[in-house]
C-alpha cells in the first residue's frame, strides 16, 4: 500500500519537474556507462534523491506510530531526535540556496557548465527555488498520504 503511494507520488513529481519550461533533459548519451558518477548534477537526480530520501525517513516514523508492544515515535526520544535532525537537514538542503552542502550532494542548484557531460554549449540550468518549494509541497502531500494510509 505505502509503496504504491510512494511510487505514484514519485511519478507525479517527475512528470511535474520534466514539464517545467526551464527543464533541460540530461544528455545521457554523452556519458560512458563506465563513468556512472557523471550521471548526477541534473534535475532528475535531484528530484529522485529528495523524494526517495524523505520517503525513507518517513517510513521509519509511519511504521512506529505505536503498537501494543512498541512506543510511538514521538515518545521514543532517540528516534524523535534522529527524525527531527534528518528532516531538518533534508529541508535545509531542498530549500536553501546553493552552498557547500548542496555542492557536496551534487544538487542542481546552480548552472553546471564545467562538469561532463555539461558544457558551456550545453549547460544544465539551475533548478529554480520556486520549483523546489513546489517539490516540497509534493513531498508533504506524499508523507501525509502515507500517514493517513497507515
Amino acid at each position: 500500500g505505502m509503496w504504491v503511494i510512494n511510487m505514484v507520488f514519485m511519478q507525479m513529481a517527475m512528470m511535474f519537474v520534466l514539464s517545467q519550461e526551464d527543464f533541460e533533459p540530461f544528455p545521457v548519451h554523452l556519458v560512458r556507462i563506465t563513468e556512472w558518477w557523471k550521471l548526477s548534477r541534473n534535475w532528475e537526480t535531484t528530484t529522485v534523491f529528495f523524494l526517495y530520501t524523505f520517503q525513507q525517513f518517513w517510513s521509519a516514523v509511519v511504521f512506529s506510530f505505536g503498537h501494543l508492544f512498541r512506543l510511538p515515535w514521538y515518545k521514543n526520544l532517540v528516534l524523535l531526535f534522529l527524525f527531527v535532525t534528518g528532516f531538518g537537514f533534508l529541508i535545509f538542503l531542498l530549500l536553501s540556496e546553493a552552498n557547500v552542502f548542496t555542492r557536496f550532494f551534487h544538487l542542481a542548484y546552480e548552472p553546471v557548465t564545467d562538469r561532463e557531460p555539461w558544457s558551456p554549449e550545453l549547460p544544465c540550468p539551475a533548478m529554480p527555488r520556486a520549483l523546489r518549494w513546489k517539490l516540497f509541497a509534493f513531498i508533504a502531500a506524499n508523507l501525509l498520504a502515507c500517514a493517513l494510509y497507515e
